[in-house]
């Protein structure tokens, strides 16, 4: 992504950073969400893998729920974490000094 879609500012500074970064956290997020808001709602259907990680992870477990699968994945309740860290810009921005 490119940091001057975000807001205007000084890109080395710390205020721009963080902002950029949450900026990109809440971008990311809203994406994911709608796909899978579409994945559950719409398609009942686990086009991500979320089983396949659960039989590996949790082998017992997938025993018991392979069989009724997507419907189960259609009602569960995913929670979605970003966590993002900005490393450098490339060329926008100039340091002070």
């Amino acid at each position: 992504m490119r940091e001057d879609w975000v807001y205007p500012g000084e890109a080395f500074e710390k205020d721009f950073i963080h902002r950029a970064e949450q900026a990109t956290v809440e971008a990311i997020r809203n994406a994911t969400e709608k796909v899978l808001s579409k994945m559950q709602k719409d398609l009942k259907v686990d086009v991500a893998g979320f089983g396949k990680k659960i039989s590996i992870k949790y082998p017992q477990m997938w025993k018991r729920m392979k069989k009724d699968w997507d419907r189960k994945f259609s009602e569960m309740q995913v929670d979605v974490k970003v966590n993002v860290k900005i490393q450098e810009f490339g060329t926008k921005g100039a340091k002070k000094g």
